[in-house]
């Protein structure tokens, strides 16, 4: 969907259904970066949470938007109650937000070995799942773009 678009549902505070919402949020967050709007993301996972406070798509969908934004605080807290070390889903956005938040140590647990192996699944499984005609979120684009993202971090900070 066009941005144009999503801002006219903003207006109308319409959505299409959950999964297109959140892959929409995930291309704007997590996306190349000419694709990418924070405030786009922000402003429609706070109209999705609004309408479905309970669902946990929509709770990972507001944590990205506000990790995009700059709120690293905010989203290290949404998105750290529903993931554990280890999650290919978060764990790259949680380590960024960890690592603007002072705690380099406690980020690099994040991308850790676990991490990595479960990611590299994950992009398996979702190139598979392109082969295969179907979509799947995070695509594998955008969990590899988030990893260099993360990675590039750590790599600034120790003189690389």
């Amino acid at each position: 969907m066009t941005r144009d678009l999503f801002r006219r549902l903003l207006e109308y505070e319409q959505l299409p259904p959950n999964g297109q919402v959140s892959r929409s949020i995930g291309e704007l967050v997590a996306g190349p970066e000419t694709s990418r709007d924070g405030k786009l993301a922000l402003e429609l996972a706070n109209l999705q949470i609004g309408m479905r406070p309970q669902d946990g798509m929509a709770r990972q969908d507001l944590g990205w938007a506000h990790f995009r934004n700059g709120d690293y605080q905010k989203a290290f807290d949404i998105l750290s109650e529903i993931s554990k070390v280890g999650d290919p889903d978060n764990g790259a956005i949680l380590a960024i937000c960890l690592w603007h938040l002072g705690r380099q140590d406690e980020a690099l647990d994040w991308i850790g070995e676990e991490y990595a192996r479960r990611r590299d699944e994950m992009v398996e499984v979702r190139r598979k799942a392109l082969g295969e005609r179907r979509v799947l979120w995070p695509t594998h684009k955008s969990l590899l773009r988030l990893d260099r993202e993360a990675r590039s971090l750590f790599d600034a900070g120790s003189g690389q």
